[in-house]
């Protein structure tokens, strides 16, 4: 009755899920998204007019399409947005401006049932399909399904990064590089300002027939169709995210072609 977090399926199988923040109020962008071939969806409340209430029908068309659908709260510790956004039947909670693993275990109590949280009981909500003869079942379901996202966008939180990722009912984190670069003085910046970019780590080497290129955190590489390799000459770990576009050979009576 209850399906299990996608998301969750495809990180425990080492899978990228891919998706996008969302201001819009539009349930038929939402659609579009699904469509395009999105994972998940941050249907956004803190920058927007969105109130977690209000997004049912954004959460309905994802989940038609679909897509899992987070709610971003306007604070990481409030525990109403919290309970709005989940009773609506968001799948997960990013947490915005966190400080501290404090924050997270403070969303935790508000997003999770007894014995794992302090969340009051409610049948009536969609998401526990307004029926108290399964709400035990949908309780269940939440404290095993629902995630926690923080989003780490300030020196304190950067200094707690090890306690928030080991949280257990943190499986991804956002790297909020503008908020952060905002806060420690290099301004709209992003990846390009120093601190910034020493926050967020890892570098690899495309090698190619003819050469190499070292990509940082933020570089974006295009290979069209040649051989090549990934080689990381650190001692340091490093994500990389591919897309694989198909393309038709290109016909060998109109070789050499320019630009290839």
């Amino acid at each position: 009755m209850f399906e299990k977090n996608r998301i969750l399926q495809m990180l425990e199988q080492n899978q990228i899920p891919l998706g996008m923040q969302c201001f819009t109020g539009d349930p038929i962008l939402i659609e579009i998204m699904g469509l395009t071939g999105f994972d998940w969806v941050m249907l956004d409340s803190e920058h927007s007019g969105n109130n977690p209430r209000a997004m049912e029908p954004l959460i309905r068309a994802a989940e038609c399409v679909g897509l899992v659908p987070f709610v971003r709260v306007t604070q990481a510790t409030d525990e109403a947005d919290i309970h709005r956004a989940l009773e609506a039947g968001a799948k997960g909670i990013f947490l915005p401006e966190i400080d501290s693993v404090e924050d997270v275990k403070r969303a935790a109590e508000a997003a999770f049932y007894p014995p794992k949280g302090n969340r009051g009981i409610c049948p009536a909500v969609r998401a526990a399909h307004y029926n108290d003869q399964t709400f035990v079942d949908y309780t269940t379901w939440n404290n095993a399904e629902i995630m926690l996202v923080p989003m780490v966008e300030n020196p304190n939180a950067l200094a707690d990064l090890e306690a928030i990722c080991a949280h257990p009912d943190v499986h991804m984190i956002v790297f909020a590089t503008g908020d952060l670069g905002f806060s420690i003085g290099e301004g709209m910046g992003m990846l390009t300002g120093p601190k910034v970019s020493t926050a967020y780590k890892g570098e690899i080497y495309l090698v190619t027939d003819t050469d190499e290129t070292l990509l940082k955190p933020g570089d974006t590489a295009i290979v069209k169709g040649v051989n090549h390799a990934w080689s990381n000459k650190s001692d340091k770990p490093c994500m990389i995210i591919g897309v694989m576009v198909h393309a038709h050979p290109w016909p060998k009576d109109q070789y050499p072609a320019e630009g290839l």
